[in-house]
Formats: C-alpha cells, structure tokens, sequence
C-alpha cells in the first residue's frame, strides 16, 4: 500500500467518525435515547466472533424493541456502491438481531441508494442519505 493509499484512508476514517458524530448530535437534539458502538455477540460475517453496530436507538415507536443505524459515508470514488453497502446489508441481515438502517453521507453514495431500497426486508429495514434521516426524524415525532 502507498502511503498516499495510507493517507487516503486515514481521511476517510475521519470523516466517517465526524459523520457518525453528526447523527449523534441529530440523535441527541431529538432526545433519542441510544448507545454508540454496540457489540452484538455471535453470527459474524466472515470475522471476529461478534459485529458491531454504529448506533442502537431506544424508545422509537416503530420499533420498540430498538433499531440498529450503520452509518457509512464517501465522498469520494471508492467502494460505496459495489462493497461497501452490498457487504454491510449482508452484515445486517446475518449478524443483527433487531432491524438496521443505514443512514449514507458524501456525494458518492448515490448510486448504491437505489439497489439498496431492493433489498428492504424485516431486518434491513431502509436507507437514507442525512437529510432524509432528519426528516424522518421530525415526521416521526422525535422533535
């Protein structure tokens, strides 16, 4: 590996955990009740013994027993249409033991939306891209 490789992918780490910190703040204004980083033990995709999940959320009336959010975001050309989102649902549908939905950041994550909502069932629950995460925050009564 490069070390403009190197670089690169210490940028992108950044900027994904001030992402994650951005829907935290969303979270936290809407008084949404949640852990960060939740271990969830067994049924690992192709790894370590346990998956991890960006957010668990509390107290949402569409999903009382909680709801998992992956957050992911590219801003630039990379692995976010054809790797990064097609792995993380089959993450989600292996590993998580409630429903997920990944809330997407950056301008590169167009193209994997629309195959992304295809795959929607009772564990991988939906996708959306920051604004319409803040939307269906308001329309469902967390503000």
């Amino acid at each position: 590996m490069s070390t403009n490789q190197m670089a690169q992918g210490t940028v992108a780490v950044i900027q994904g955990t001030k992402f994650e910190r951005n829907i935290a703040a969303q979270l936290a204004a809407h008084d949404i009740e949640f852990e960060q980083k939740v271990r969830i033990d067994g049924g690992a995709l192709w790894s370590d013994s346990y998956c991890v999940a960006d957010f668990l959320l509390a107290s949402i009336r569409q999903y009382p027993a909680g709801l998992y959010l992956s957050v992911k975001w590219q801003d630039r050309p990379g692995t976010a249409g054809y790797e990064k989102i097609p792995f993380e649902i089959a993450r989600i549908k292996e590993c998580f033991p409630l429903p997920c939905m990944i809330i997407v950041g950056g301008s590169k994550m167009e193209r994997c939306i629309s195959w992304a909502l295809r795959q929607v069932d009772n564990k991988f629950v939906g996708i959306m891209d920051e604004s319409q995460f803040t939307r269906w925050l308001m329309r469902n009564g967390f503000s």
